[in-house]
């Protein structure tokens, strides 16, 4: 299967930024998951930066489902 993208340049700036540099928006958020994961799992926190970070990483998941986003899927 092919896809072709066309954009209107300048015009189009922000979208053709957004899609040639998706894939690193999405490794950057999973890496952000998973140092707010690990944090959590190894006990690298107090017990009030706990609460923030799991309501951070709450936030994160429950934003990525609201736009069908899974930043773990290949």
């Amino acid at each position: 299967m092919r896809a072709t993208l066309e954009f209107d340049l300048p015009d189009d700036e922000y979208e053709y930024r957004c899609a040639l540099n998706g894939a690193d928006y999405a490794s950057c958020v999973f890496h952000y998951d998973q140092d707010l994961r690990s944090a959590l799992k190894y006990d690298q926190v107090t017990e009030e930066q706990r609460i923030g970070v799991e309501w951070a990483r709450g936030k994160l998941w429950e934003w990525l489902n609201e736009y069908k986003l899974d930043p773990t899927e290949d």
